[in-house]
């Protein structure tokens, strides 16, 4: 089994991923980009990330790299620095939107990107083979302190937006970082756009006592009601890293992400000139109708923000996204930026004086339920061959692809089943035009991955 899932290398502290990785992680990719490279480091708020962040940097200095460390950073902060102080590579300790107990470390190009396929192997290669080479003691690296990382960051996502419509508009905005990496820099973001805010969990602590690191329906709660009853414009929560938030709009509805994208889609297609989208393929039918429909292209790749840069910087595209509430931005970099969307969500709505809620009028909702079962790890991969064999079972299937896990196409609808990247589950979407055979459709496929568990596991 390789080391790298969806996102980077991710596991439990102490259990699944041990200091002595994050040495050997530090060694390895040392090794990988020579002695004399330069790589910037950051970290967000979890109880195990400093001392990951500490061990890893040594396995860097100790093959002749210098570091510059960021301390406690969101990643759309890291992966921008990274791409503009034009740093050898750029790293994140983080374990994003998993529980506390997570954690993990993420690898990044110098143009925002994720290390792709080719350059996991080869870090994973090293890493196994254990064939890195320790300098001596005069020609090991050093560490270099990168003090108020997000200012930098800070003046290039004003330098993207119509900052003036904006700012004539003084919205009220409600912050909820998760007490994750967005703590400093969302509200600096909002109070540099003249914006009136209150901060829900506000405070940095590994605990996440406040709510999960994952932003979704269930743990924006608090904010969603907020937002409603206190009369203000927008809410945005965002993960344990930042790399992705979740809009609430003025009524308290939490905005599913793949109808974000189709918002964003429309107003770039529409205004800027956009025409090349790019998103997964577990997002909504209603963001290739969007796309369609304004005269753009939509291309869809597996799962993970990496897939989508890889195809942006393939086609040249204009946008990506995924359901989950990443949003990448090419113009700035091909990394995830949920603060740049956020400045986004403003402009648009002060652009058009329209508030958030009555511009998500204009992009339909069709029924969508997401589900997981629970799935050992090592299991994975078996529990998938055996519904291979099995999904034959279901009579509503009209066509089965393999893009990622396996994609089903049914009468006006469509289904997803994959092993998570991040956590040990696998993952199934279901999306319908007809609410009515929805859950007729969940139930069956459900019930079928169950099983396959079932079967496997004993």
């Amino acid at each position: 089994m390789g080391l790298f899932g969806t996102t980077g290398v991710r596991g439990i502290f102490g259990l699944e991923f041990k200091l002595e990785d994050a040495l050997r992680l530090g060694y390895a990719l040392g090794e990988y980009l020579g002695s004399d490279s330069h790589v910037i480091v950051g970290r967000d708020t979890r109880m195990s990330a400093k001392i990951v962040e500490k061990t890893f940097i040594s396995g860097l200095i100790a093959t002749g790299c210098s570091v510059h460390s960021c301390g406690i950073v969101t990643t759309p902060t890291l992966t921008f620095l990274c791409k503009k102080l034009k740093f050898s590579a750029g790293v994140m300790i983080t374990a994003s939107h998993n529980p506390p107990e997570y954690i993990g470390i993420k690898f990044w190009n110098n143009d925002g990107s994720g290390f792709d396929e080719i350059q996991e192997k080869t870090i994973e290669k090293l890493y196994f083979s254990q064939s890195y080479k320790i300098k001596d003691w005069s020609k090991l690296g050093d560490e270099k302190i990168t003090f108020n990382p997000d200012y930098t960051h800070l003046e290039e996502i004003l330098d993207k937006l119509n900052t003036n419509i904006i700012f004539n508009r003084q919205f009220k905005v409600v912050i909820d970082p998760g007490c994750g990496a967005a703590f400093r820099i969302a509200p600096k973001l909002f109070k540099s756009l003249n914006c009136k805010i209150l901060s829900l969990n506000a405070h940095p602590d590994g605990f996440f006592p406040g709510r999960s690191p994952k932003p979704d329906k269930e743990t924006l709660v608090d904010l969603a009601t907020t937002v409603k009853t206190a009369n203000f414009d927008l809410g945005v929560g965002f993960d344990g890293d930042a790399d992705r938030v979740i809009f609430v709009d003025d009524q308290g509805n939490v905005i599913e992400g793949d109808r974000i994208i189709a918002l964003f889609s429309k107003y770039l297609i529409e205004n800027e000139n956009a025409e090349k989208i790019v998103t997964t393929i577990d997002s909504s039918m209603i963001v290739e109708e969007t796309v369609n429909k304004c005269g753009g292209k939509l291309y869809r790749t597996p799962v993970g923000d990496i897939k989508i840069s890889l195809k942006l910087k393939e086609i040249y595209g204009d946008f990506g996204g995924e359901s989950c509430g990443v949003y990448i931005w090419p113009s700035v970099h091909y990394g995830p930026d949920s603060l740049i969307a956020c400045g986004k969500i403003l402009e648009l709505m002060a652009t058009t004086n329209k508030k958030l809620s009555d511009l998500m009028k204009e992009i339909p909702k069709y029924p969508i339920i997401r589900k997981s079962v629970k799935c050992p790890n090592k299991y994975k991969q078996l529990v998938m061959e055996k519904l291979e064999h099995s999904i034959s079972q279901l009579n509503f299937i009209k066509e089965v692809e393999r893009i990622d896990g396996l994609n089903l196409k049914m009468q006006d609808g469509w289904s997803v089943i994959r092993p998570s990247g991040t956590e040990p589950l696998i993952r199934i979407t279901v999306e319908t035009k007809k609410e009515k055979i929805l859950n007729l459709y969940v139930d069956k496929i459900l019930s079928l991955v169950k099983s396959a568990v079932n079967t496997v596991y004993k």
